[in-house]
Protein backbone atom coordinates (compact mmCIF):
# COMPACT_ATOMS: atom_id res chain seq x y z
CA UNK A 1 0.00 0.00 0.00
CA UNK A 2 1.42 3.29 -0.94
CA UNK A 3 -1.91 5.89 -0.68
CA UNK A 4 -4.13 6.75 2.03
CA UNK A 5 -6.76 9.38 1.72
CA UNK A 6 -8.06 10.58 4.93
CA UNK A 7 -11.41 12.67 4.76
CA UNK A 8 -10.84 15.68 6.41
CA UNK A 9 -13.65 19.28 6.93
CA UNK A 10 -12.10 21.37 5.88
CA UNK A 11 -13.73 23.76 8.83
CA UNK A 12 -12.80 21.05 11.73
CA UNK A 13 -10.14 19.28 11.31
CA UNK A 14 -9.48 16.67 13.97
CA UNK A 15 -6.27 15.89 15.57
CA UNK A 16 -7.45 12.46 17.34
CA UNK A 17 -8.21 11.13 13.94
CA UNK A 18 -4.93 12.23 12.52
CA UNK A 19 -3.42 9.91 15.24
CA UNK A 20 -5.25 7.09 13.96
CA UNK A 21 -4.47 7.54 10.56
CA UNK A 22 -0.81 8.15 11.11
CA UNK A 23 -0.47 5.05 13.26
CA UNK A 24 -2.00 3.10 9.79
CA UNK A 25 0.18 5.36 7.47
CA UNK A 26 3.07 4.31 9.53
CA UNK A 27 2.04 0.83 10.06
CA UNK A 28 2.00 0.51 6.07
CA UNK A 29 4.75 2.63 5.18
CA UNK A 30 2.46 4.40 3.15
CA UNK A 31 1.73 8.55 1.71
CA UNK A 32 -0.88 10.14 3.98
CA UNK A 33 -3.27 12.71 1.70
CA UNK A 34 -5.26 14.88 3.88
CA UNK A 35 -8.32 15.51 1.63
CA UNK A 36 -9.83 18.93 3.20
CA UNK A 37 -13.18 18.86 1.60
CA UNK A 38 -15.82 22.50 1.79
CA UNK A 39 -19.50 21.40 0.32
CA UNK A 40 -19.36 24.92 -1.33
CA UNK A 41 -22.54 24.11 -3.52
CA UNK A 42 -24.70 24.06 -0.34
CA UNK A 43 -23.88 28.22 0.28
CA UNK A 44 -23.77 28.69 -3.61
CA UNK A 45 -26.76 27.31 -5.02
CA UNK A 46 -29.71 29.66 -5.17
CA UNK A 47 -32.92 28.60 -4.16
CA UNK A 48 -36.47 28.59 -5.61
CA UNK A 49 -38.57 30.93 -4.00
CA UNK A 50 -42.15 32.22 -4.62
CA UNK A 51 -43.93 35.68 -3.47
CA UNK A 52 -47.54 36.13 -4.63
CA UNK A 53 -47.56 33.09 -6.47
CA UNK A 54 -44.33 34.19 -9.17
CA UNK A 55 -41.33 32.38 -8.49
CA UNK A 56 -38.45 33.65 -8.51
CA UNK A 57 -34.43 32.63 -7.64
CA UNK A 58 -32.94 34.38 -4.64
CA UNK A 59 -30.04 36.36 -4.81
CA UNK A 60 -26.98 34.96 -3.69
CA UNK A 61 -24.95 37.59 -1.86
CA UNK A 62 -21.79 36.99 -0.51
CA UNK A 63 -20.73 38.26 3.15
CA UNK A 64 -16.72 38.91 2.17
CA UNK A 65 -15.53 39.03 5.68
CA UNK A 66 -17.07 35.70 5.96
CA UNK A 67 -15.13 34.23 3.57
CA UNK A 68 -12.18 35.56 4.72
CA UNK A 69 -12.73 33.67 8.31
CA UNK A 70 -13.48 30.78 6.32
CA UNK A 71 -10.45 30.76 4.19
CA UNK A 72 -8.41 31.74 7.49
CA UNK A 73 -10.19 29.17 9.35
CA UNK A 74 -9.10 26.31 6.16
CA UNK A 75 -5.53 27.76 5.90
CA UNK A 76 -5.22 27.02 9.44
CA UNK A 77 -6.35 23.44 9.35
CA UNK A 78 -4.33 22.73 6.74
CA UNK A 79 -1.32 24.27 8.43
CA UNK A 80 -1.82 22.11 11.69
CA UNK A 81 -2.50 18.81 9.25
CA UNK A 82 0.93 19.48 8.20
CA UNK A 83 2.77 20.10 10.89
CA UNK A 84 0.96 17.17 12.81
CA UNK A 85 2.09 14.66 9.85
CA UNK A 86 5.95 16.22 10.68
CA UNK A 87 5.25 15.91 14.55
CA UNK A 88 4.24 11.74 13.65
CA UNK A 89 7.32 11.26 11.10
CA UNK A 90 4.43 10.73 8.12
CA UNK A 91 4.42 12.04 4.70
CA UNK A 92 1.67 13.82 3.43
CA UNK A 93 0.31 15.01 0.69
CA UNK A 94 -2.91 17.82 0.73
CA UNK A 95 -5.71 18.20 -1.36
CA UNK A 96 -8.36 20.42 -1.33
CA UNK A 97 -11.56 19.75 -2.75
CA UNK A 98 -14.49 22.02 -3.48
CA UNK A 99 -17.77 21.91 -5.12
CA UNK A 100 -19.82 18.22 -4.52
CA UNK A 101 -17.74 16.67 -1.92
CA UNK A 102 -19.21 13.59 -2.35
CA UNK A 103 -18.64 13.23 -5.87
CA UNK A 104 -14.76 14.30 -5.47
CA UNK A 105 -14.23 11.82 -2.67
CA UNK A 106 -15.76 8.86 -4.71
CA UNK A 107 -13.43 10.25 -7.68
CA UNK A 108 -10.38 10.39 -5.56
CA UNK A 109 -11.15 7.05 -3.98
CA UNK A 110 -10.52 5.32 -7.37
CA UNK A 111 -6.72 6.19 -7.27
CA UNK A 112 -6.54 5.69 -4.14
CA UNK A 113 -5.30 1.74 -1.52
CA UNK A 114 -7.40 2.76 1.65
CA UNK A 115 -9.63 6.04 2.71
CA UNK A 116 -9.98 6.77 6.36
CA UNK A 117 -13.21 8.12 7.21
CA UNK A 118 -14.33 10.10 10.70
CA UNK A 119 -17.86 8.29 10.96
CA UNK A 120 -19.78 11.47 11.98
CA UNK A 121 -18.66 13.03 8.81
CA UNK A 122 -21.45 15.75 8.07
CA UNK A 123 -22.14 18.64 6.90
CA UNK A 124 -25.30 18.81 8.28
CA UNK A 125 -24.71 18.57 12.03
CA UNK A 126 -26.24 15.06 12.10
CA UNK A 127 -26.04 13.68 15.67
CA UNK A 128 -26.06 9.52 13.60
CA UNK A 129 -23.16 7.61 13.62
CA UNK A 130 -22.51 6.59 10.97
CA UNK A 131 -23.25 10.35 9.13
CA UNK A 132 -25.55 10.30 6.17
CA UNK A 133 -22.36 11.31 3.92
CA UNK A 134 -20.37 8.21 5.60
CA UNK A 135 -23.08 5.74 5.03
CA UNK A 136 -22.98 6.88 1.05
CA UNK A 137 -19.67 6.68 1.04
CA UNK A 138 -19.43 3.53 2.11
CA UNK A 139 -21.55 1.97 -0.20
CA UNK A 140 -19.94 3.74 -3.01
CA UNK A 141 -16.33 4.14 -2.55
CA UNK A 142 -13.89 2.47 -5.19
CA UNK A 143 -11.43 1.63 -2.55
CA UNK A 144 -11.56 -0.30 1.10
CA UNK A 145 -12.68 2.23 3.61
CA UNK A 146 -10.87 2.65 7.39
CA UNK A 147 -13.60 3.80 9.93
CA UNK A 148 -11.61 5.96 12.15
CA UNK A 149 -12.29 5.32 16.23
CA UNK A 150 -12.37 8.62 18.11
CA UNK A 151 -10.13 7.37 20.44
CA UNK A 152 -7.44 3.85 19.70
CA UNK A 153 -4.78 2.08 21.42
CA UNK A 154 -2.49 0.01 19.33
CA UNK A 155 -4.48 -3.06 17.64
CA UNK A 156 -3.44 -6.60 19.24
CA UNK A 157 -6.89 -8.18 17.97
CA UNK A 158 -8.43 -8.38 14.77
CA UNK A 159 -11.84 -10.09 14.36
CA UNK A 160 -13.10 -10.76 10.83
CA UNK A 161 -16.60 -11.14 10.57
CA UNK A 162 -17.17 -14.05 7.47
CA UNK A 163 -20.40 -15.51 6.55
CA UNK A 164 -19.09 -17.60 3.85
CA UNK A 165 -20.15 -15.55 1.07
CA UNK A 166 -17.63 -14.11 -1.95
CA UNK A 167 -17.90 -10.71 -0.49
CA UNK A 168 -16.61 -11.28 3.83
CA UNK A 169 -13.69 -13.36 1.77
CA UNK A 170 -13.17 -10.03 -0.65
CA UNK A 171 -12.64 -8.11 2.40
CA UNK A 172 -10.62 -10.35 4.48
CA UNK A 173 -8.43 -10.55 1.46
CA UNK A 174 -8.50 -6.82 1.18
CA UNK A 175 -7.52 -6.59 4.45
CA UNK A 176 -4.49 -8.45 4.43
CA UNK A 177 -3.19 -6.91 0.92
CA UNK A 178 -3.49 -3.53 2.51
CA UNK A 179 -2.28 -3.98 5.74
CA UNK A 180 -0.03 -6.99 6.24
CA UNK A 181 1.91 -5.59 8.92
CA UNK A 182 -1.62 -6.94 11.16
CA UNK A 183 -0.91 -10.31 10.22
CA UNK A 184 1.27 -11.06 13.19
CA UNK A 185 -1.81 -10.32 15.52
CA UNK A 186 -4.00 -12.21 16.71
CA UNK A 187 -6.99 -13.28 14.39
CA UNK A 188 -10.23 -14.06 15.99
CA UNK A 189 -13.16 -15.16 12.75
CA UNK A 190 -16.46 -14.63 13.47
CA UNK A 191 -18.12 -17.57 11.39
CA UNK A 192 -22.00 -16.27 11.01
CA UNK A 193 -24.61 -18.63 10.38
CA UNK A 194 -27.97 -17.58 9.47
CA UNK A 195 -29.20 -21.53 9.97
CA UNK A 196 -27.18 -23.96 11.99
CA UNK A 197 -26.43 -26.29 9.09
CA UNK A 198 -25.22 -25.33 5.79
CA UNK A 199 -24.33 -28.34 4.38
CA UNK A 200 -21.28 -30.22 1.95
CA UNK A 201 -20.50 -27.22 0.09
CA UNK A 202 -20.11 -25.01 2.37
CA UNK A 203 -18.29 -27.19 4.63
CA UNK A 204 -15.93 -27.25 1.52
CA UNK A 205 -15.76 -23.57 1.11
CA UNK A 206 -15.01 -23.50 4.95
CA UNK A 207 -11.83 -26.12 4.86
CA UNK A 208 -10.43 -23.59 1.57
CA UNK A 209 -10.55 -20.79 3.76
CA UNK A 210 -8.93 -22.02 6.81
CA UNK A 211 -6.39 -23.28 4.58
CA UNK A 212 -5.84 -19.80 3.24
CA UNK A 213 -5.73 -18.13 6.86
CA UNK A 214 -2.98 -20.18 7.80
CA UNK A 215 -0.78 -19.27 5.10
CA UNK A 216 -1.13 -15.95 5.78
CA UNK A 217 -2.01 -15.02 9.33
CA UNK A 218 -0.27 -16.28 12.88
CA UNK A 219 -2.80 -16.74 15.05
CA UNK A 220 -5.90 -17.56 13.79
CA UNK A 221 -9.08 -18.81 16.33
CA UNK A 222 -12.91 -19.34 14.98
CA UNK A 223 -15.75 -19.05 16.29
CA UNK A 224 -18.99 -20.60 14.93
CA UNK A 225 -22.43 -18.20 15.53
CA UNK A 226 -25.66 -18.65 14.09
CA UNK A 227 -28.20 -15.90 14.12
CA UNK A 228 -28.45 -12.23 12.39
CA UNK A 229 -25.05 -10.74 11.82
CA UNK A 230 -25.71 -7.40 13.15
CA UNK A 231 -26.73 -8.95 16.22
CA UNK A 232 -23.91 -11.13 16.88
CA UNK A 233 -21.55 -8.89 15.99
CA UNK A 234 -22.92 -5.78 18.52
CA UNK A 235 -23.47 -8.91 21.05
CA UNK A 236 -19.66 -9.73 20.59
CA UNK A 237 -18.21 -6.32 21.18
CA UNK A 238 -20.56 -5.65 23.77
CA UNK A 239 -19.41 -8.88 25.65
CA UNK A 240 -15.55 -8.48 25.26
CA UNK A 241 -15.61 -4.77 26.37
CA UNK A 242 -11.81 -4.88 26.03
CA UNK A 243 -12.47 -3.39 22.84
CA UNK A 244 -10.12 -0.53 22.23
CA UNK A 245 -7.72 -2.62 20.89
CA UNK A 246 -9.63 -4.30 18.13
CA UNK A 247 -10.59 -4.08 14.71
CA UNK A 248 -13.36 -5.10 12.75
CA UNK A 249 -13.14 -6.50 9.31
CA UNK A 250 -16.57 -7.07 7.83
CA UNK A 251 -17.58 -6.92 3.74
CA UNK A 252 -21.21 -6.06 2.18
CA UNK A 253 -22.57 -9.52 3.43
CA UNK A 254 -24.63 -9.40 0.03
CA UNK A 255 -25.77 -5.76 -0.94
CA UNK A 256 -28.37 -4.65 1.49
CA UNK A 257 -26.23 -5.51 4.15
CA UNK A 258 -23.83 -1.74 4.40
CA UNK A 259 -27.59 -0.26 4.98
CA UNK A 260 -28.75 -2.81 7.52
CA UNK A 261 -25.53 -2.89 9.82
CA UNK A 262 -25.32 0.80 9.85
CA UNK A 263 -28.93 1.46 10.37
CA UNK A 264 -28.98 4.15 12.88
CA UNK A 265 -29.98 2.23 16.03
CA UNK A 266 -27.14 0.37 15.67
CA UNK A 267 -24.70 2.04 14.70
CA UNK A 268 -25.41 4.47 17.26
CA UNK A 269 -24.49 1.23 20.00
CA UNK A 270 -21.68 -0.14 17.53
CA UNK A 271 -19.52 3.34 16.57
CA UNK A 272 -20.35 5.05 19.81
CA UNK A 273 -20.47 2.54 22.55
CA UNK A 274 -17.70 0.20 21.30
CA UNK A 275 -15.83 2.58 19.07
CA UNK A 276 -13.72 0.68 17.26
CA UNK A 277 -11.74 1.08 13.68
CA UNK A 278 -13.76 -1.16 11.18
CA UNK A 279 -12.28 -2.23 7.71
CA UNK A 280 -14.93 -2.02 4.68
CA UNK A 281 -14.49 -3.04 1.72
CA UNK A 282 -17.29 -4.44 -0.66
CA UNK A 283 -17.32 -7.02 -3.78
Amino acid sequence: MEKILLLVDAHNFKPETLDFAAYISKLSKSKLAGVFVENQLQDTVPSLKTVGGTAYVEEIIVDTDAQKHISELVSNNITSFTSGCIQREVQALIHHDKGDPLHNIIEESRYADLLIADPSFSFDHELRVPSRFVTELLGKAECPVLIAPEYYEELDEIVMAYDGSRSSVFAIKQFYYQLPKLADKRIIVLHINKESNNGHATSRQHIHFREWLDMHFAKVSFLELTGDARDILFEYFMVHNDHNNKMLVTGAFGRNYLSTFFRPSTADLVLKAVDIPIFITHY
